[in-house]
């Protein structure tokens, strides 16, 4: 969004990444999410009625409990 880089560094392959999105996000489409997940070499979580401002929805702690769940699974 703000200076763009069109082909930023891929993270090594061995260094494990979430990739969440939302829904019902109007700023960055689920293809978009998926996209990216793709080129970072792992699968995208989308939480089906959260909006871009996942952290402030009601239902938030669904997503805290996925990072959660997914740190303790992965780390």
């Amino acid at each position: 969004m703000y200076g763009w880089n069109p082909f930023p560094p891929v993270p090594d392959a061995d260094i494990p990444i979430l990739v969440l999105g939302a829904g019902k996000d109007l700023l960055v489409p689920s293809g978009q999410v998926h996209a990216t997940a793709r080129a970072l070499r792992t699968d995208a979580v989308i939480v089906p009625d959260m909006g871009h401002t996942m952290m402030l929805e009601p239902g938030w702690e669904d997503v805290a409990e996925r990072v959660e769940g997914w740190l303790k699974e992965t780390l």
